[in-house]
């Protein structure tokens, strides 16, 4: 393998750890101290993260995708392209459930995490703000922590799928 497959595979990995260590370091330290009722500044510090991590993920999935697509190209390259039936399955399992973890984090970005970034912005300053929060950011809150967890579960299999790749 050349050092060019190798460091395209080190990006590989470290864009998957990115993705889905960010996923799990969220749902485990972050989600858990979320307080019922939410308060103002608990929104605040968990939509930026939210946020942040979104864009961070939007990335490593795009390096993913890129840098899938080589991988798969250097492994034929070394088998002439011969491919096992079971590798195929798998690969295709793979990518289809990437491809909906994909959406998955596009429809989050686009309807929970961006209407509770611009419920955000319209507050004031929160030593101003003793309104509760409305019943309509709490379900998209919700949601939003819906999203995650669906995502974490499905990068977990695509994961061991993608371990299970290396036996064929």
């Amino acid at each position: 393998m050349s050092y060019l497959a190798i460091f395209i595979l080190w990006l590989h990995v470290l864009a998957v750890i990115t993705w889905i260590g960010g996923m799990i370091f969220t749902l485990v330290t972050l989600v858990p101290n979320l307080k019922t009722p939410l308060s103002i500044e608990q929104l605040r510090l968990f939509q930026n993260a939210q946020t942040r991590f979104h864009f961070l993920a939007a990335r490593a999935a795009e390096i993913i995708v890129l840098t899938g697509i080589f991988n798969v190209l250097i492994r034929g390259y070394y088998s002439q392209f011969q491919y096992s039936p079971a590798y195929m399955w798998i690969l295709t399992l793979k990518i289809i459930l990437l491809g909906v973890m994909i959406t998955i984090r596009v429809i989050s970005s686009r309807t929970a995490v961006s209407k509770i970034s611009d419920f955000l912005l319209t507050l004031p300053p929160a030593k101003q703000f003793t309104d509760q929060i409305p019943d309509s950011i709490m379900q998209l809150q919700r949601k939003s922590q819906y999203f995650l967890m669906t995502n974490t579960v499905l990068g977990m299999v695509v994961l061991f799928l993608a371990l299970m790749l290396r036996n064929f």
